[in-house]
């Protein structure tokens, strides 16, 4: 396990142990609530998503109807078929900045197009068709959670959490609202570090990006809790062409 790994392991535990001496205490649920729908109708969103993608729903018929949206223009209509990714790049960039998108948030499409066979219009659409079931996802976990908890919460609090919210199940609650927090504040940190990093290779520096791929061994198929961070955070900053 890496220096990242180690560190973020180290505040986990820092941050739930914290959360479990001090209980839940007199704390809004809804607070919780809301922190608990969005960490969880992320994870669990996400994957959902992408399996949805997998399927004719999404790879065909969500993917078709934005392709009917597009301009059928030499731009759009225009194969993919046997190029290289770097040019498959291009010519979406292209194809998108002859609909005014800007090239800041142009990456955030490219990089997350799935069907890179075809027409221009198809891999783009499947870009769309995409971030369409991320946010549908999100929306439809974070609502049902959020519903959940919150009618728990209010009815049986006391006896969920104790009185002072240090009983057992209330020093429990009280850990995963650590958990979540330092959770959260680390995904910040790593966001910082990211941008740090993609700022750095606009200037031909890869110091950080050799100590990164080192230390998460990028290269290497594996999973660490060091690379679940930095791939979560990767998913929102990979997309963003810094223009210093």
């Amino acid at each position: 396990m890496g220096v990242i790994s180690w560190v973020i392991t180290i505040l986990l535990v820092l941050g739930t142990g914290w959360g479990f001496f001090r209980g839940f205490g007199q704390g809004k649920p809804i607070k919780l609530s809301i922190i608990a729908a969005i960490v969880l109708a992320y994870f669990v969103g996400l994957p959902l998503a992408r399996a949805v993608m997998n399927t004719d729903f999404g790879s065909v018929t969500i993917t078709e109807f934005y392709v009917s949206k597009l301009p059928e223009t030499e731009a759009f209509t225009a194969s993919l078929n046997g190029l290289e990714f770097i040019a498959k790049q291009d010519m979406m960039s292209a194809a998108l900045s002859s609909i005014s998108i800007p090239s800041f948030f142009q990456g955030f499409f490219i990089s997350n197009a799935i069907l890179l066979e075809g027409t221009v219009a198809t891999a783009i659409a499947s870009s769309f068709a995409y971030w369409t079931l991320v946010a549908a996802s999100f929306v439809i976990f974070f609502v049902l959670v959020l519903i959940v908890l919150t009618i728990v919460f209010h009815h049986f609090r006391d006896l969920v959490f104790g009185e002072d919210g240090k009983g057992l199940l209330g020093r429990i609650a009280g850990a995963l609202r650590g958990l979540l927090k330092t959770t959260c504040c680390i995904l910040i940190a790593m966001a910082i570090f990211t941008l740090v990093n993609q700022l750095m290779l606009h200037f031909d520096n890869t110091t950080l990006q050799d100590f990164i791929t080192s230390d998460l061994a990028l290269d290497t198929a594996g999973f660490s809790i060091g690379r679940l961070f930095y791939d979560t955070v990767n998913i929102f900053f990979n997309w963003i062409s810094l223009q210093v």
